[in-house]
């Protein structure tokens, strides 16, 4: 079990990385979240506001405490740069 998540930020916005096998633990799919997160294959790029926040709570309700989150800033704008796409899509 992952508990370290990656918090990808550019100078807009962030998103936290996390892999569609730790949504599967917690219960939920992508379709939990709004159109404001990503995806590149499994890996989800969670909205900071709602979805990131979303995750959080729900990966504490389950194992009693938040994971560690690493910042990674990006000096340009992160889903395009990494040709993410919608999560729905």
């Amino acid at each position: 079990m992952n508990t370290t998540f990656a918090m990808h930020s550019d100078p807009s916005h962030g998103w936290l990385e996390v892999d569609e096998i730790e949504l599967k633990q917690l219960g939920i799919n992508s379709g939990a979240f709004t159109d404001y997160s990503f995806r590149k294959g499994h890996i989800l790029y969670l909205e900071e506001d709602c979805d990131a926040s979303k995750f959080l709570t729900l990966w504490k309700e389950k194992f009693g405490e938040y994971p560690r989150i690493f910042d990674h800033y990006h000096d340009f704008d992160f889903p395009e740069h990494f040709q993410l796409y919608g999560i729905h899509e």
